[in-house]
């Protein structure tokens, strides 16, 4: 350092006593020589970076009103979050927590623990101070999440994360008594050459070769809560069924549930009955709101939790197995408490009217989707002789609400799934298409005909606070990319106009018999918005529903339990219902749940692919019927057809030609040959490399199957019937 330039101390203590933030200003004062000044601003700015002093970008022009105002900004360490969900600092010099007054994050971007930030500091109250955040300074550094790979010299960390293609090296004595094959947290070390990276491990996970460890490892690395506090658990043992009390008796009603053979709750039953002029629809969910209570440390561990989390061979659940499996679990033969709502549909399976109410259910069977289509095929068992006219009653009126769905023009894509089968020791034992029933067809319409009525009803009741599911339209980028996608079939979708599901379902059903029908499914897929959690209500576009609700799953979702409350205070059912609190931070609470259901599907995705990956791993060297899922400018994502196991085949090994990305085709094209792959193409790939730690599969192509275009025979057939007439 230039020893006439002044030291750390010096500045900060004259921006600390009033000093103005211009760098000229700066200088000047502090009797930097000109012939120094440029190696001064670079000073400056190494300050800058390490979060020692403001960033002069912003604030070069501002002048402190006063000798406080200068104070009250500086750096600051966030330290954690409270179980209230509110971000605490504090000052990045201290070092004794004990003496620092509490002082609470506000504003955005909002920071993580670690982090530093440059923030604006005001009290409220004593020992109570809020930091309003400028800028973020440093972000925390970040965990590597991996398993070890033993070597001579210590250990090789394999990261879990398909981006990061690092191998880092831990020593032994940085090990953490770990052993080969162990899954850990670790942080990059600086190591003696710049040639290696380094790692010290600071937490054991457990071992990549016991059950369920892909999905630990998720739960680690996506930070999801997955162990219940003490006190929240002693919390639910001492509650019971509630009595009937104010409640409807529906115990003499032959509620069922209908699940899957797999399914771990079962927090939904339905019933029906004929009218005379269509059918009365009864939809009775768990009451969560009943044991969940407002403001309880139950209540606050499900609003951080969000969303219950299903990994193939573990459930996360947002509330605790007294609850989850038990008190809320629509088990057969037993008392529950439940929120229901009697819902009458015309012949047309148009809602002609509903009634909410709060009672005490018995469900009279528990049905698996098969069984519940067996019986209604005709084919009976021991559970479903005694209830064949329910059954039938429930699929007739479920004939009517496919009417109405039909008539609506829904946003329907054909997107095939697979069911992956394991044993108790998360091994793969078989992957079967999932097969789509008219049972799984009329659980979901009862389910979302209790959600629109929530939304309608709550809207009717003037209440303020209602949580929306809404799935906004398309954005017009995507929409324009949509279109140039479509040239080629000489279809478009209207640009200024109101796009609504039916002009997509055109589409679909125009391209349906032909090859392109995947591609075309595939895009409009990713046309859309995603779908989230919001107070303001912007419809729901897949379904084509003006007001849509989250109701039928309290027990996994805190959106419904929301949901719940809000109907309680509707229909004055309780006391249990929304309070100011929670009012004051739907917003907040909105965002909040959005972003736990997108962390859960993230997590689940990735799970799925180490299994998928793990399963694969004995199979390189076969060749795969596959699809293409994807293009970038350096790959193709490939998706077998038999597995639905994803990976990737990177263009340059791609023989015999150099492929060019055309992104607003989404294909890529040979600069030779003109050979072209576009996302949707059926294509065979050869397995070249698994890694089951990162949930990766690379391929290789073997060729490209010969279709028949099915549009340039059709433009052909114009072609000549216009060259006839003249």
């Amino acid at each position: 350092m230039n020893k006439k330039l002044p030291n750390k101390e010096k500045i900060l203590e004259y921006l600390n006593n009033g000093g103005l933030f211009r760098k000229k200003e700066m200088a000047e004062k502090l009797g930097v020589p000109k012939n120094c000044r440029a190696d001064f601003r670079r000073f400056l700015q190494a300050m800058e970076r390490n979060g020692e002093i403001p960033n002069n970008k912003k604030t070069d022009n501002k002048k402190p009103s006063t000798r406080d105002d200068a104070k009250s900004i500086g750096v600051f360490k966030v330290c954690k979050i409270d179980d209230d969900g509110e971000i605490l600092c504090i000052p990045d010099e201290s070092t004794d927590n004990d003496v620092i007054p509490e002082i609470y994050v506000q504003g955005k971007p909002a920071p993580k623990i670690g982090d530093k930030i440059l923030g604006r500091i005001s009290k409220q109250s004593e020992n109570v101070y809020s930091c309003t955040v400028i800028k973020i300074l440093t972000n925390s550094q970040k965990n590597i999440i991996g398993v070890l790979e033993k070597t001579q010299k210590g250990f090789n960390l394999i990261s879990s994360d398909k981006k990061d293609r690092n191998i880092y090296f831990v020593e032994r004595d940085d090990a953490q008594d770990s052993q080969d094959k162990d899954m850990v947290i670790a942080m990059p070390k600086r190591g003696k050459s710049k040639l290696q990276k380094n790692a010290v491990v600071v937490e054991k996970i457990g071992s990549i070769n016991e059950a369920k460890c892909f999905s630990m490892l998720s739960i680690v690395k996506h930070n999801i809560p997955n162990v219940f506090d003490k006190k929240i658990i002693d919390e639910t043992q001492k509650m019971t069924v509630p009595n009937l009390d104010k409640r409807t008796d529906l115990r003499t009603i032959p509620l069922v549930t209908i699940d899957g053979a797999d399914a771990r709750d079962f927090d939904d039953a339905v019933y029906a009955e004929p009218t005379n002029n269509g059918f009365k629809i009864l939809v009775a969910i768990a009451d969560v709101a009943h044991y969940v209570k407002n403001n309880s440390e139950l209540d606050k561990e499900a609003l951080k939790r969000g969303n219950s989390v299903y990994f193939p061979d573990l459930v996360v659940p947002m509330l605790p197995e007294k609850l989850s499996n038990d008190l809320c679990s629509l088990v057969p033969n037993q008392d529950r408490a439940c929120m229901a709502v009697w819902i009458d549909i015309n012949d047309n399976g148009e809602i002609i009217n509903y009634k909410f109410i709060r009672g005490l259910m018995k469900s009279h069977a528990r049905l698996t989707y098969e069984q519940a289509q067996n019986a209604c095929e005709g084919n009976l068992c021991d559970t479903t002789q005694n209830i064949k006219q329910q059954i039938d009653n429930l699929y007739n009126a479920y004939k009517l609400l496919s009417k109405a769905r039909k008539k609506r023009n829904t946003l329907e894509l054909d997107i095939p799934e697979n069911q992956v089968i394991m044993d108790k020791n998360s091994n793969i034992i078989d992957i079967l298409p999932r097969t789509r029933l008219d049972s799984h067809k009329m659980i979901e319409e009862f389910m979302i005909s209790a959600n629109i009525v929530s939304a309608v009803a709550l809207q009717e009741k003037n209440q303020n606070h209602i949580m929306y599911r809404v799935h906004d339209l398309p954005p017009k980028d995507k929409i324009e990319a949509f279109n140039t996608a479509l040239q080629e079939f000489n279809m478009k979708l209207p640009i200024d106009g109101a796009i609504t599901p039916k002009h997509f379902s055109t589409i679909i059903n125009k391209t349906k018999d032909t090859e392109h029908s995947t591609f075309i499914s595939d895009i409009i897929l990713r046309c859309q918005s995603q779908a989230v959690y919001s107070p303001e209500n912007l419809g729901h576009f897949g379904l084509a529903l003006k007001n849509y609700c989250h109701f039928t799953s309290p027990i996994r979702r805190y959106s419904d339990l929301l949901v719940h409350r809000a109907l309680i205070d509707a229909y004055n059912l309780g006391n249990d219902g929304l309070k100011r609190e929670q009012k004051e931070k739907f917003e907040e609470i909105a965002e909040n749940i959005s972003n736990t259901e997108r962390t859960a599907q993230k997590a689940e995705r990735e799970t799925m692919d180490k299994y998928l990956s793990l399963f694969m791993q004995d199979k390189v060297g076969s060749i795969f019927n596959a699809k293409v899922s994807g293009v970038n400018d350096f790959a193709m994502f490939i998706k077998l057809i038999e597995t639905g196991a994803e990976g990737i085949m990177f263009l340059k090994n791609i023989r015999g030609d150099y492929y060019i990305h055309d992104s607003k085709n989404h294909c890529i094209i040979g600069r030779k040959t003109k050979t072209r792959y576009r996302m949707g193409d059926l294509i065979n790939v050869k397995l070249q490399q698994v890694s089951p730690i990162k949930g990766g599969l690379e391929f290789s192509l073997v060729q490209k199957e010969k279709k028949n275009n099915f549009f340039k025979k059709e433009k052909m057939k114009k072609y000549s019937k216009n060259k006839n007439k003249k």
